[in-house]
């Protein structure tokens, strides 16, 4: 197995003004270790594909990607937090340069309303995506519209509700009025997605494609999601263990036979240390 390097500094632990503030803490680093699979079967071999870095309260800071072949690190990306809420996502490559941007905007009663990518064009930092939501008045998500570079959107989704609970979302191209794709839900008594149909517009007819039910742990946490064809038969299943609070501990896929396709275990580490300063690139420029 070969070793993995990890970054020696951390983020933001809490940010004033776009300012990162050093001061010795408890932070919490989650670390997703995949096993390899062979002919269907989980073996004990692994690596650590992805950590993310948490405050106490759970509030993400950094998260760390490594390359599959060397195990180094392949990028990361810092998250930085405007009046308690997630304002900017900063993609870095492995040579430290900041490749895009993941900016949030929020409405007068805090509720999400733009994301913008912004990438280099050019020499400049410039918006290359947008997607922009909509809400009704008691503040459910009623429509969402994404973009390219251009402001034209090349998708638009509508979300319709029947006592609070979404029942069906619907996407279209608006240059030419075709419907892509629809998602129907159905709940249980308790309010629990009991299962989502995904169907395909083809001319005049509405086709299904497949139907995923759910299965839920005494907690009331997604233990197994089934795909299944438009006859009823399994072909995928994703299987979700957690830890005593609530996190993720272990995710795995099986096909339609029953073998395992990928295998992702989670571990949980705790740490106090002296946090370093990190600063948005809005606070830079």
């Amino acid at each position: 197995m070969k070793p993995q390097s990890y970054l020696s500094y951390t983020a933001v632990l809490m940010l004033f003004n776009g300012y990162v503030c050093a001061q010795q803490d408890s932070i919490k680093y989650q670390n997703m270790k995949v096993f390899e699979i062979a002919d269907g079967k989980k073996t004990n071999e692994f690596f650590v594909k992805n950590q993310k870095t948490f405050t106490i309260d759970g509030r993400l800071i950094r998260e760390i990607n490594f390359d599959d072949s060397t195990r180094h690190i392949l990028n990361y990306t810092f998250y930085f937090y405007k009046d308690g809420k997630l304002f900017t996502e900063e993609f870095h490559d492995k040579n430290d340069s900041i490749r895009y941007i993941i900016r949030h905007k929020y409405d007068s009663k805090g509720l999400e309303e733009e994301i913008d990518r912004l990438e280099w064009i050019k020499g400049k930092m410039k918006t290359s995506g947008r997607t922009v939501f909509v809400y009704d008045k008691a503040g459910l998500k009623i429509g969402m519209k994404e973009s390219g570079s251009r402001k034209k959107p090349f998708r638009v989704t509508s979300y319709i509700y029947s006592s609070g609970n979404l029942v069906q979302e619907q996407s279209m191209n608006p240059s030419n009025k075709t419907i892509l794709r629809i998602a129907g839900y159905e709940y249980e008594p308790d309010g629990k997605v009991k299962f989502k149909k995904v169907f395909d517009k083809q001319a005049v007819d509405t086709v299904l494609i497949q139907t995923e039910t759910y299965r839920y742990n005494e907690k009331g946490q997604v233990k197994k999601a089934e795909i299944k064809d438009p006859q009823g038969n399994v072909i995928h299943a994703r299987f979700y263990e957690y830890f005593a609070d609530g996190s993720i501990r272990n995710y795995y896929e099986k096909d339609a036979g029953g073998k395992y396709v990928l295998y992702y275990s989670f571990l949980i580490k705790y740490h106090k240390i002296n946090l370093g300063a990190q600063k948005s690139y809005f606070d830079k420029n």
